[in-house]
């Protein structure tokens, strides 16, 4: 009677711990499943920078607005970024925000807040004046998340048209540095100038040598032959001979040349 009664017992336990163990065990996995399912995976994707109106230190608003939209739109090639303007900020600030954001160009804090209302990681800023003959303008790149600068530039040059390869270099330097590049100090491909340079160079020295060659042949034929005509065709050919020393010392200081103002540059 007891061995029935405990089997009765083991056999009406068995349903009731599937009933227990089904609701809560379901419900958890999914609620974990779902959990997974609607976690969304980081966004990878361009960084936002706003170019901000260049301050006018006596160059004339229409130079410095020139040299900010072509700074914008040659940044607006890297895939990196994207790349916002002035316009952009107007559309998005109100107008106290927009008095206030034409004003803190050298505020980080009030830097940090035009950044954080656009939504921008980066703010590329500076100035352009003139000192004497001499234009002069200073770039600067702001990080707004880690509240630092990443690096100023100065450009400098004779000719206010001369400034903008000089700009968009700065601007790429500034760029590279925020996503950690070296700045590139020189050209890592040849210099086709150094080597036409050189080139001439040898080949004048090269016609000089034949030239000089001739020219001592045809004198020993002068002083040898005996016959007018025989010494005249030797007295033409020592000629050339001279001629091509000439052109050939020529072409080599041009050569040479050239090869100094390639490593000028």
């Amino acid at each position: 009677m007891i061995a029935l009664a405990l089997a009765f017992a083991v056999v009406a336990a068995e349903p009731v711990a599937e009933s227990v163990a089904e609701p809560v065990a379901e419900p958890v996995a999914e609620s974990v499943a779902e959990s997974v399912a609607v976690t969304p995976s980081p966004a990878i994707g361009p960084e936002k920078l706003l170019v901000l109106d260049f301050r006018d230190d006596g160059v004339g608003d229409s130079a410095v607005r020139i040299i900010r939209d072509s700074l914008a739109t040659h940044l607006s090639n890297d895939q990196r970024l994207e790349v916002l303007s002035t316009e952009d900020m107007q559309r998005a600030l109100d107008v106290e925000a927009q008095k206030s954001a034409m004003g803190c160009s050298a505020d980080e804090s009030c830097l940090a807040e035009i950044a954080g209302a656009l939504g921008a990681r980066l703010l590329f800023y500076g100035t352009v004046g003139k000192l004497g003959a001499l234009y002069v303008v200073n770039v600067s790149l702001y990080d707004a998340v880690e509240q630092r600068s990443v690096g100023k530039e100065t450009i400098e040059d004779a000719e206010l048209s001369a400034l903008l390869p000089g700009v968009r270099g700065a601007a790429d330097h500034l760029v590279g540095r925020r996503f950690g590049e070296a700045p590139v100090e020189a050209s890592s491909g040849p210099n086709t100038l150094l080597l036409a340079g050189a080139g001439v160079a040898g080949l004048g020295v090269v016609v000089a040598a034949v030239g000089g060659v001739v020219a001592g042949l045809a004198a020993s034929d002068v002083a040898a032959k005996g016959t007018f005509n025989d010494k005249t065709a030797a007295k033409v050919n020592q000629d050339l001979g001279v001629y091509a020393v000439v052109a050939g010392a020529g072409i080599a200081v041009v050569g040479a040349g050239v090869t100094a103002v390639s490593l000028m540059e």
